[in-house]
């Protein structure tokens, strides 16, 4: 059934309000479709799969992929490093610290380096915002809204892998702490007796 829907697939290039010529579409997978992620993942398992048996570095290319040693990065969570080789087409892949993948940090160090950078990102948003927090004709419902909206959703973004200590998560605490007071109009030095 699966295979029904990529049979006879057609694609077009839409430029300048005009539809180009058609052409048969015989690689990947079709942009959008919710079986596009599990289709993928299923040939990327082969792929390992059939690595993990044939260390020659010769199945990607036998499944038509082609892997760019220049983008290629090589990260490891060994404490004792990581001391083998690994070349594409001769070029060996370096071997880093830290990377951006989908706009979130990776580092062997774990998740704090990409809190503490969310927490900068999310701050210069609240900052820019600044006429909004103290606007008194905008309810504070509103100003709710719109924190969750644009400041929050940047600070959380794939929050979802991010391994937490106790010092990130004082430190989360402390940027919520610290939008509530911009929401309040709140200093540092106002306390409550």
């Amino acid at each position: 059934m699966i295979q029904n829907l990529y049979d006879k697939a057609t694609s077009a290039v839409y430029l300048n309000n005009s539809t180009g010529d058609w052409f048969g579409t015989t690689v990947g997978v079709r942009q959008g479709c919710v079986l596009s992620p599990t289709l993928f993942n299923i040939f990327l398992e082969r792929i390992v799969t059939d690595s993990l048996n044939d260390r020659e570095g010769t199945i990607s290319i036998a499944f038509g992929l082609q892997i760019n040693a220049e983008k290629t990065k090589l990260m490891t969570n060994n404490t004792n490093g990581f001391s083998t080789d690994i070349r594409v087409n001769g070029e060996k892949l370096d071997c880093v610290n830290r990377f951006k993948y989908l706009g979130a940090i990776i580092a062997d160090e774990g998740s704090k380096p990409e809190i503490l950078a969310r927490i900068a990102q999310a701050i210069k948003a609240l900052a820019k915002l600044k006429n909004i927090w103290n606007d008194r004709n905008i309810a504070f419902s509103s100003k709710i809204r719109l924190m969750r909206s644009l400041v929050m959703s940047i600070f959380l973004y794939v929050c979802e892998s991010w391994t937490l200590t106790a010092d990130t998560q004082r430190r989360i605490q402390a940027m919520e702490m610290t939008c509530l007071r911009k929401l309040l109009g709140i200093t540092y030095r106002d306390h409550i007796s």
